[in-house]
């Protein structure tokens, strides 16, 4: 597992403006006019290295092919991290041992309808997509692209941080109300988990999740590695409930 992208919902065109300026402040290359959408839904990405923000906001209130139980997440005010997903290269079987275990799961490949609902555009990648983590309103998934996607759509990576020396997002911080509700729904689904010292410890390549016990709004903070050569100060770059660090390494 390797964390892959977050998505996160904001209220529009004006917001993702707004959010661009910050990034570029932060070292976070970011042009909102990039990126997917529909008549229903728009999108656009802030690349750290490999990982990235997928910026959302609705344009219809059906969301116009963007994920169900987001639209309806998103129709009812909820705004900042959607969902946080991991990478995988073991999707089925991963889904065959959540059903072993009763989680409630499903998987679908991405695809939404382009020009007035004419045409079809199917993404080359599936998403196993997870309840909400108990008391927030995002979630953690799994994503697993194509063969060959990955190397065959890195070159249209950008903008990206990695040419401003942070060479992407290896850990992630989560803050929520109710840590022993969440710590229970999440041991399901990462068994190897370790609870110690009032936090539980996902291990993912080449770093960690950890989720913490917080009496303020859920939140997430990213971690992203900074290379020592560009810059030695501490970066922060925050939209809605979601914050990226980067620093270069002690």
């Amino acid at each position: 597992m390797h964390l892959d992208h977050f998505v996160v919902h904001i209220n529009d065109a004006t917001d993702a403006t707004q959010a661009a300026t910050s990034a570029v402040a932060a070292g976070l290359p970011f042009d909102p006019k990039k990126g997917k959408g529909s008549k229903g839904f728009r999108a656009t990405n802030i690349w750290i290295g490999r990982e990235y923000f997928e910026i959302a906001w609705l344009k219809t209130r059906d969301g116009g092919g963007w994920v169900p139980e987001w639209v309806e997440r998103y129709n009812r005010g909820a705004r900042g991290l959607v969902c946080l997903f991991l990478r995988t290269n073991r999707l089925d079987d991963f889904a065959h041992e959540l059903t072993e275990r009763k989680v409630t799961h499903r998987i679908e490949r991405t695809s939404f309808k382009v020009f007035f609902g004419l045409y079809t555009v199917r993404l080359p990648w599936r998403i196993l997509l997870l309840p909400v983590i108990p008391g927030t309103d995002f979630e953690i998934s799994f994503i697993e692209y194509d063969r060959g996607v990955i190397e065959r759509y890195s070159k249209h990576w950008k903008p990206n941080a990695r040419d401003h020396g942070i060479s992407g997002v290896n850990s992630a911080r989560i803050m929520v109300h109710d840590l022993s509700a969440a710590v229970e729904f999440l041991r399901q689904i990462f068994p190897d988990g370790v609870f110690s010292e009032g936090k539980f410890t996902i291990v993912v390549d080449e770093g960690t999740i950890e989720v913490l016990q917080s009496s303020a709004r859920p939140t997430v903070e990213l971690i992203a590695a900074r290379d020592p050569g560009f810059s030695e100060r501490t970066e922060k770059f925050a939209i809605e409930n979601v914050r990226v660090v980067s620093a270069a390494p002690i």
